[in-house]
């Protein structure tokens, strides 16, 4: 056993304002040990080293060139730190059975370590001010850890934690923040809160219930979290300034939530399998946003309000259904979906709207509404209970519908301007309704086998209609009203009929049955 004790003794002449150089180290082995070490100010620095049985230490130390070092190997480890300011810089290392770690450090250099192996962890870190680091790492059974880090300057924090019942929480106020947590297995939950400056963000969390709430909320905000398997469930937040996030969750019941209020804003989410769920939102500036989902109960979600908007969501099989609504700005929207229960929504409401929706089999269902300034919309469906709605209101209008196979029916509604549509059905129990109201107004309606039926009613201005329909129960009709009015049916073998009617100004008619 070895005992070097000055601090009693520097802390005693502090008083009579002597110059004070510190140093206080200390050697326990066994039994009941425990320590407490105080030193007020100088040159401090504390050694500590306990090796077994019902071991408990505490250190505190005030000011000028802090340094502290703790060591426990065994039993019923508690440690606790404090420094308080000038040059501080501490590391405690715990190894097993009822650990418990603390450190708190108020001003200048700060560092911290902690790294607790097994048993009972519980570690807690606070620094206040200045050049704050901390490390906490923590292996197996009841770990918890936290770190906060307030008041600012160049925090950093880095959480790694191994097995069992996992908890961590990192909280950092201001200036330089950057944090990045590693968690492998067990109950894992994870949550950072970093409010001001230079925000960088990390979690991955492994297996098993996996949880993670991560909040920036101004300055470059970019954060990442990693999610691989069981019961997922992640938020992201970032208020302002720089925003990125990107979220990927890999298997079990995923649920995911992004949501970034203003400035440059981009998102990607990636859930791969099981009962997924994926919403975005993104309120203000130069927002992009991605989903991928490959499979099982999908659904995902896109939502922006203004600026630079962009959308994609795809998805690959099982219970697909994407919503995507951007409000103002240089809105696209596209949505890729394979198979199974698909089902689209898409609304964009104003400027240069633009969307694109592909569904390739099973159940799909398609709705597309934008309002105003310079609308296309194009949705392919090639098989199963085909169904598309679209509905365009101002500006430059244009929308094309392409359904391949089985129980096709599009509606299109184009209210003004360039109106074009195109919709072309190729088999089964095809029908359409093509509504057009004012400006310079086109259509073309191409179906080729099975049910068909079409209707087009065209109202004001330079309206024209094809329609051409080839084989099985055609039926065909055809109303317009006034302006440049032209219009020409062709259908071919089966149960055909038409009906075209104009009202006003230079009317053409030309129908074909064979």
């Amino acid at each position: 056993m070895k005992k070097v004790v000055l601090s009693a003794f520097a802390l005693m002449i502090g008083a009579f304002g002597f110059a004070q150089y510190n140093t206080a180290t200390q050697d326990q082995t066994g039994s009941g040990n425990v320590n407490l070490t105080m030193q007020s100010g100088y040159k401090n620095n504390a050694d500590l080293t306990q090796v077994g049985d019902a071991n408990d230490n505490y250190t505190y130390q005030d000011g000028r060139y802090n340094d502290s070092y703790t060591w426990t190997s065994g039993d019923d480890n508690i440690s606790s730190t404090e420094q308080i300011g000038n040059k501080n810089d501490s590391y405690t290392s715990q190894f097993g059975n009822t650990n418990d770690g603390s450190t708190y450090q108020q001003g200048r250099k700060n560092d911290a370590s902690t790294a607790q192996d097994g048993n009972d962890n519980y570690s807690n870190t606070t620094q206040i001010g200045v050049m704050d680091y901390s490390y906490v790492y923590q292996n197996g059974t009841g770990n918890i850890g936290y770190v906060t880090q307030v008041g600012g300057d160049k925090n950093s924090s880095e959480v790694f934690t191994v097995g069992d019942l996992n908890y961590s929480f990192v909280f950092q106020d201001g200036n330089r923040n950057s944090s990045f947590v590693d968690v492998a297995g067990h109950r894992n939950n994870s949550n950072v809160d970093q409010m001001g400056h230079r925000n960088t963000n990390t979690v991955y969390q492994y297996g098993n219930r996996n949880n993670s709430i991560v909040l920036q909320d101004g300055g470059v905000n970019t954060s990442y979290v990693d999610q691989d398997g069981n019961r997922n469930d992640s938020e992201v937040d970032q208020n302002g300034d720089l925003n990125v996030a990107n979220l990927e969750q890999f298997g079990g019941r995923n649920v995911s939530y992004v949501e970034q209020i203003g400035n440059r804003n981009i998102s990607y989410t990636h859930s791969h399998g099981n009962r997924n769920l994926s919403q975005v939102s993104q309120q203000g500036n130069r927002n992009y946003s991605g989903v991928d989902t490959h499979g099982n109960h999908n659904e995902a979600g896109l939502f922006q309000i203004g600026s630079r908007n962009h959308g994609e969501v795809e998805q690959d099989g099982n219970r697909n259904i994407a919503l995507a609504y951007q409000d103002g700005g240089k809105n696209v929207s596209m949505v890729d979906q394979d198979g199974n229960r698909n089902v689209t929504i898409t609304t964009s409401i104003g400027n240069r709207n633009n969307s694109d929706i592909y569904q390739l089999g099973d159940d799909n269902g398609a709705l597309v509404a934008q309002n105003g300034n310079r609308n296309v919309s194009d949705v392919d469906q090639l098989g199963d209970d085909n169904i598309s709605l679209g509905l365009q209101q101002g500006n430059r209008n244009n929308s094309q519908v392409l359904q391949d196979g089985n129980a096709n029916w599009a509606d299109l509604i184009q209210d003004g301007y360039r109106n074009v549509s195109d919709v072309s059905q190729m088999g089964h129990d095809n029908y359409s309704t093509v509504i057009q109201d004012g400006n310079r107004n086109n259509n073309m309606v191409s179906q080729t086998g099975s049910y068909q039926m079409a209707d087009i009613y065209q109202l004001g201005n330079s309206n024209r209609s094809e329609s051409t329909q080839t084989g099985d129960n055609h039926s065909n009709w055809v109303f317009q009203d006034g302006n440049s009015n032209r219009s020409y049916v062709t259908q071919n073998l089966s149960g055909n009929s038409s009906w075209t009617t104009q009202v006003g100004n230079g009317n053409i008619s030309t129908v074909i049955q064979n």
